[in-house]
């Protein structure tokens, strides 16, 4: 069976609620788990029978695998696909169209979760889905509304409800007051809460307020700025975080402090960007197994499909980002977030809505619209649906007009029904490509208009990209073929240039560390000039310096940030030295390594280009986990788990400070180094395997391990 979640955070918990299932039902199963933190399983996932198995994996990986394995969909019996109401968001939905209308065309059984709120019609019309609705919560939940007006501090709210009553009234205080109110009561009626903000970086700044107002009220004692470092450390090692990742996490230090006082009050926040121990520690100590915290401020990674025990939920502002502003929340969404409370055996649940007056208008259609769902694929441009065209040619490498009409035609559209000539337009597209090459023969045979795919098509097959970003990582793999690996810091600022890679890192760096922008400008030049990050531009460098566009002071930050990552740069000088955040970093190393894939499955086309491949996968991998390409080098890194990638990260430090020292190496200092980072722990876990290759390194250190 293959269990389908839109989210890393639901992937997780739905293969332990599995497993737990399995065992008390008695039943003899293997769960196994694919997502952007978990990879081990892909070899086994892609390459044997899933017989006796539950494979739990992402939408997106799903959609990678169908592409690139046209055997894929025959290993699976059964699709659930879980908080399919997604369907309706352009980020995530539209690979879920591809994944019910492939496993439809496979004759697969599918099971469809979503809430009862949103109208499936289109989908029950198109493939003959029998609904079943259920509407009735098992415990009440009470929503109330706060409405809030931004330009006189002013609020209105219903004064019958417990939790607020004779607390808020009609007192005219800010929006972490209101919050701070809510989650007084909580903690003082031994109530858990979540509190929804889709802004990773006021997340952790509305948790620190919120929890500095309770100090001041007295609900908590004061507790000292120098006690914090004792609180790092227990939560590190609680965690299994390096500190050194902890201190990437915040905006400064102050802030560290702050957010540190609160964890030790039972606060805590949670978002996709944070490092996995960080947010596994945060899962498994507030939701269905809460032992730490009973406040946790979290984005939206905790509202889809996940079990929770909160008694309370609040949405702290009922906007999010989308496609790069701010849009009001879906029925769907909303009906979602509020759906964690009152959950694991509650009596009641309480969902509150921070409301801004002057966005009543949007509350009210909330409220009332009757969501037809339908697909988003017709709000992409043409450069971004030839590329899931190109994924609906199946295992016999083949298709025609007619079929490919008729697969498209199966996925509800609201205002378009697909044409042939459309179809035919699309397919142009990619014979200009070099994807598909029209079939002459077959197509005289068939009596139908055929094309066939090329290898450059069955290699970029799965992957989700604009026509743009393809043809510059065209260019960019020609430059690698014909110049050779050269400097590592040049090809990153070239992958840098990828259009959609650096419209995806805008997007996400809403927040900085710093607000002085001209004083990082000047900050990242300076790093440039230096040798160890210099490398020749397309023009003279002093000049290109002098005159650096504003547009391009991005990419040239986030080639120094990526080179300093895959340098093995601990991640607080990075984050202090580049203005960008952890969550910031983690992201656009994902991002390339991604686009680095898809040039490595480009360079495969070449004659000579498999040197080039071990090039390009080596500096993925480091990009994905910032692994030095120097460990990478002696390492087997097939099967990298991420919690393997502080290890390698302190190895590639041993191999590093050997280096430095021409062989003469003070172990007592060096322990005191890592004790320092916190990686210690780590260092002494180091598998015999590993531990091995450092022999070739220096006798002394094999003694000391």
């Amino acid at each position: 069976m293959l269990y389908a979640v839109p989210y890393k955070a639901l992937a997780l918990q739905k293969k332990e609620e599995i497993k737990v299932l399995c065992e008390k039902l008695d039943i003899d199963v293997e769960v196994i788990i694919s997502s952007g933190d978990y990879r081990e399983n892909d070899n086994s996932i892609i390459c044997e029978e899933q017989y006796n198995r539950i494979a739990v994996i992402i939408y997106e990986k799903i959609f990678s695998f169908s592409g690139m394995d046209g055997t894929f969909w025959g290993r699976f019996h059964y699709l659930v696909l879980d908080e399919a109401g997604i369907i309706d968001s352009k980020e995530r939905g539209i690979k879920a169209d591809f994944i019910i209308e492939r496993a439809t065309r496979e004759n697969i059984k599918i099971f469809a979760l979503t809430t009862p709120y949103v109208d499936w019609r289109e989908y029950v019309e198109k493939y003959d889905f029998a609904q079943i609705i259920e509407k009735e919560r098992p415990v009440p939940l009470e929503q109330i509304k706060i409405q809030y007006n931004a330009q006189k501090n002013g609020i209105l709210v219903n004064q019958e409800n417990p939790i607020l009553q004779n607390t808020l009234q009609d007192k005219r205080i800010p929006v972490n007051s209101i919050i701070k109110q809510i989650v007084k009561y909580a903690i003082n009626n031994n109530m858990s809460m979540i509190v929804f903000k889709n802004n990773r970086a006021e997340v952790i700044s509305m948790m620190v307020e919120v929890h500095k107002l309770l100090v001041e009220d007295g609900l908590f004692d004061p507790i000292e700025s120098g006690e914090t470092e004792n609180i790092r450390e227990e939560i590190a090692a609680a965690s299994q975080c390096p500190l050194e990742d902890m201190e990437g996490i915040f905006a400064d230090e102050q802030q560290e402090i702050e957010a540190l006082k609160a964890m030790k009050h039972g606060m805590a926040f949670h978002s996709a960007a944070l490092p996995i121990e960080f947010r596994e520690f945060v899962e498994h100590n507030w939701g269905v197994n809460r032992a730490k915290f009973c406040i946790v401020f979290s984005t939206e990674t905790l509202a889809f499909g996940m079990n929770s025990n909160a008694d309370i939920v609040v949405i702290a502002d009922m906007v999010k980002p989308r496609g790069g502003q701010n849009s009001f929340l879906t029925r769907n969404e909303y009906e979602n977030y509020i759906g964690r409370a009152g959950r694991l055996g509650k009596e009641r649940g309480y969902a509150f809505s921070v409301v801004r007056s002057k966005r009543e208008a949007d509350w009210k259609k909330m409220k009332e619209e009757d969501l037809i769902i339908s697909s988003q694929f017709e709000n992409l441009d043409n450069g971004e649906k030839v590329f899931y065209i190109l994924n609906m040619f199946d295992d016999r490498e083949r298709a025609s007009v007619s079929e490919l009409t008729k697969h498209l035609g199966r996925i509800p559209l609201r205002d378009h029904k697909v044409s042939e000539n459309e179809v035919r337009e699309y397919l142009r597209m990619l014979v200009k490509g070099g994807f598909i090459q029209y079939d002459a023969i077959h197509s005289q045979i068939q009596g139908d208009e055929s094309y066939r795919l090329l290898d450059a098509g069955k290699r970029i097959k799965g992957y989700i990209l604009s026509f743009p970003s393809y043809l510059h990582l065209h260019r960019v793999t020609d430059h690698l073929m014909s110049s050779g690996a050269g400097s590592n810091v040049e090809f990153i600022f070239r992958m840098c240039g990828t259009p959609d890679f650096l419209l995806g890192a805008n997007h996400t760096c809403g927040h900085e560390r710093r607000r002085d922008r001209h004083f990082y400008r000047h900050k990242i030049i300076g790093l440039a000039r230096q040798k160890k990050y210099n490398f020749v531009f397309h023009r003279e460098r002093e000049e290109y310096y002098r005159s650096l566009p504003d547009e391009e002071e991005p990419r040239l930050r986030y080639t120094i940030a990526l080179a300093m990552w895959c340098g093995g740069e601990k991640v607080g000088r990075i984050c202090e030295q580049t203005n960008i955040p952890y969550g910031l970093l983690k992201s656009i190393g994902e991002n390339m390594s991604y686009y680095l894939e898809i040039a490595e499955s480009i360079s495969k086309g070449y004659t000579n280009g498999m040197e080039m491949v071990e090039y390009i996968e080596k500096m993925r991998v480091s990009m994905y986990f910032g692994i030095p390409m120097s460990v990478l080098a002696i390492l087997d890194r097939q099967e990298i788990h991420p919690r393997q990638r502080y290890q390698y990260k302190i190895m590639g430090r041993i191999l590093d400070y050997f280096n430095r020292t021409s062989g003469e190496i003070d172990l007592g200092d060096y322990e005191s180094q890592l004790r320092e980072l916190g990686l210690k722990t780590d260092f002494e876990k180091l598998s015999e395997e590993n531990r091995g290759i450092l022999i070739h390194a220096n006798k002394r250190i094999w003694e000391w391990l």
